[in-house]
């Protein structure tokens, strides 16, 4: 249910950003814009990704605070794959 949920985010965010497909806020904005936790949204995101549906870019974090980076760049994928030859 996470996934679905996140994949609806997804598509809200995606929908309203400038760059569409690509679209960022932390997990931290998501979880108070949102209302849900942020182990929830980092789970639904995560199922998104293993599924092929979104793709995440993260930044690379740097020593010596380890949380000091950006948010996550977010791209929703097609959901229709192109034929492979021979199939």
């Amino acid at each position: 249910m996470r996934a679905k949920y996140m994949y609806l985010i997804c598509l809200y965010e995606a929908g309203h950003s400038t760059r569409y497909p690509f679209w960022f806020r932390s997990q931290e904005d998501m979880a108070k814009l949102y209302g849900i936790s942020d182990t929830t949204i980092s789970l639904g995101l995560q199922e998104l990704e293993e599924k092929g549906i979104i793709e995440i870019i993260r930044d690379k974090p740097m020593p010596p605070d380890f949380s000091d980076r950006k948010a996550n760049v977010y791209r929703m994928l097609s959901l229709t794959r192109s034929p492979v030859k021979g199939e």
